[in-house]
């Protein structure tokens, strides 16, 4: 990888923590009465949402540094070798958002979330996905295989 992606991929990861840890928190304090029906909000951030996000992180951060050891480290003899990463890149972002899915159930199953607080936390799963896996990939995926990432031929162009 070229400095210049070592710079994106190390920015990238630094607003993907400081989303989740930081900035996500804020989000959900503003939206208190839409997360939880009944209970302590702090208790349900502390124990619920707070420890799914979490955990969702490190499996973007593990997926995304996958992605980069597997793109880095193989050499696509054809065009038909890099369309091939294309559907791996979508198999691995799908299965981070249904992992994000079994995390909150997982953590959040204790408290009374309604609907519309279910609709918000599975909003931010796909907000995290994408800061935390899709944006690195899209800026610091190497040679080619940057162009597997979905709206990188949008944005980065061609060559």
């Amino acid at each position: 990888m070229r400095n210049s992606q070592w710079g994106y991929l190390s920015t990238s990861v630094a607003i993907g923590i400081g989303w989740i840890f930081i900035l996500q928190e804020i989000f959900f304090g503003s939206m208190s009465d839409i997360l939880i029906e009944s209970g302590d909000f702090d208790v349900f951030l502390k124990y619920g949402s707070n420890p799914a996000f979490i955990a969702l992180w490190v499996g973007c951060i593990a997926a995304l540094f996958a992605w980069i050891g597997i793109t880095w480290s193989s050499l696509p003899r054809s065009s038909k070798e890099v369309r091939k990463k294309k559907s791996l890149w979508w198999i691995i972002a799908t299965l981070l958002f249904f992992f994000g899915c079994f995390c909150l159930s997982w953590f959040v199953r204790s408290y009374s979330v309604p609907a519309s607080g279910w609709i918000v936390l599975l909003a931010f799963v796909v907000i995290d996905v994408a800061l935390l896996f899709w944006l690195p990939t899209l800026l610091a995926s190497p040679r080619t295989y940057r162009l597997t990432v979905p709206g990188a031929v949008k944005f980065l162009g061609s060559r």
